[in-house]
């Protein structure tokens, strides 16, 4: 069996001008922007299914916090509060709403409830899916990765479109089957994340590379897979 793998290979040129272009590896194809970097959409075991309830829950946050990542309520962690005032005063918008954003900082995962207590346990299992891989991100890029993160909007976009992959292999794994990506849903995501009109196609183009990759029976990351497999106590 050939390995499925598709590239995103980003070069340098003029930072966050972004042209996709064809790749004869696998229907693969690539991306040209600002920063030298190689990234890559591979298979990551072969997908199984799962069931949601509240202890497959449990084990996700049980094996997410045995790898070595803490997870904290933003409401009631000082060091939250404060960076929600920094935000708050920098973007705007007031420091509840930014408590109540999911983030990953420093190899923590911050979310808007108490884990264990989680108000919506599918949308609890997405966020965790979608932190984690940020965290495996955080891991592979090293020290730089909250400076590309912040400056080059395209890989800001492969970070974030990587991460949704994440949650489109859990809701795999839940349904067998993943909704289309739309053009106009791409284009909600690059305004969500302030990556720009051009990254659409970033959001395009990883995200359906992830739906072809579990076409083919495999999870499209390592985030989506590890987290399904606390979730069946694997």
């Amino acid at each position: 069996m050939r390995l499925l793998v598709f590239l995103l290979l980003l070069s340098c040129g003029e930072t966050n001008r972004c042209r996709v272009i064809e790749s004869r590896l696998e229907g693969g194809y690539g991306l040209q922007t600002g920063w030298c970097r190689l990234y890559t959409v591979v298979p990551h075991g072969v997908a199984r299914s799962v069931s949601l309830n509240r202890d497959a829950l449990a084990r996700v946050v049980a094996g997410i916090r045995a790898d070595g990542v803490p997870i904290v309520n933003a409401f009631s962690d000082a060091e939250s509060r404060r960076r929600a005032e920094r935000l708050a005063e920098a973007y705007g918008g007031t420091v509840m709403s930014w408590l109540s954003v999911p983030q990953m900082v420093g190899e923590t995962i911050y979310v808007p409830w108490e884990p264990g207590n989680e108000p919506d346990t599918l949308s609890a299992l997405l966020t965790y899916a979608h932190e984690y891989q940020h965290v495996l991100q955080d891991r592979a890029e090293g020290p730089e990765f909250g400076m590309v993160y912040g400056l080059d909007l395209m890989s800001r976009a492969w970070f974030e479109a990587d991460a949704s992959n994440a949650e489109r292999d859990v809701i795999f794994a839940l349904y067998g089957e993943t909704s289309a990506v739309k053009d106009d849903w791409a284009s909600t995501l690059a305004a969500g994340y302030a990556t720009g009109p051009a990254s659409v196609s970033v959001f395009l183009g990883v995200l359906r590379a992830g739906d072809v990759v579990r076409d083919r029976g495999y999870f499209s990351t390592l985030g989506g897979s590890r987290v399904v497999g606390w979730a069946n106590d694997v």
